[in-house]
């Protein structure tokens, strides 16, 4: 199970279609053309400097990384973060179905997966530092792995997302980073 962080929006702003529909989107409003033809990086990456030729190319390979990982990396059973912005919880849902194109009658949300979302949020304050400083990174799509991420929310799920327990006691006695990374 791979762990993904999904925001809804800057300001959240995508949040009510997000868990009102089941699902994760990618809403860039450009983004108008299906990615499931292109068969490797480098094509998604040419048709995304077509879409977006103002931006710089440091954006586009940015961008390139997080629609390839929505639409090639993510897997049915994969868990979802999505920081709420206007509460300190997040939802948690599970990948249930593959990437989707929407059609172009469906601006901005052209690609989507489906969702199973937990009914309620978890309160940030069920979550290690570590953990939270992963939830908040730069990426509005990117997976979290760094510290066990993945193995410490299984079994967070598996305990019905009570608070962690343990680990910042384990990492000042093995010495671990709090730093938290996320990739594409």
């Amino acid at each position: 199970m791979a762990v993904w962080l999904v925001r809804a929006g800057k300001y959240g702003e995508h949040e009510g279609k997000f868990f009102a529909d089941g699902k994760i989107y990618v809403a860039w409003n450009k983004l108008n053309f299906d990615l499931s033809p292109f068969s490797n990086r480098n094509e998604l990456m040419a048709a995304t400097e077509k879409a977006y030729p103002e931006e710089g190319i440091n954006t586009v390979r940015n961008w390139t990384a997080q629609f390839n990982a929505f639409a090639f990396g993510m897997e049915p059973g994969d868990l979802i973060i999505t920081p709420l912005k206007h509460q300190s919880a997040v939802m948690v849902g599970e990948v249930e179905g593959p990437y989707v194109f929407e059609g172009l009658d469906a601006a901005p949300y052209f690609h989507s997966r489906k969702v199973k979302w937990r009914q309620d949020p978890v309160p940030r304050s069920n979550f290690s530092q570590d953990l939270l400083y992963a939830f908040g990174a730069f990426l509005t799509i990117c997976r979290i792995k760094r510290n066990d991420a993945e193995k410490r929310l299984a079994v967070m799920q598996k305990n019905e997302w009570a608070a962690e327990s343990g680990h910042a006691a384990a990492q000042i006695e093995t010495g671990a980073s709090d730093e938290a990374t996320w990739t594409d």
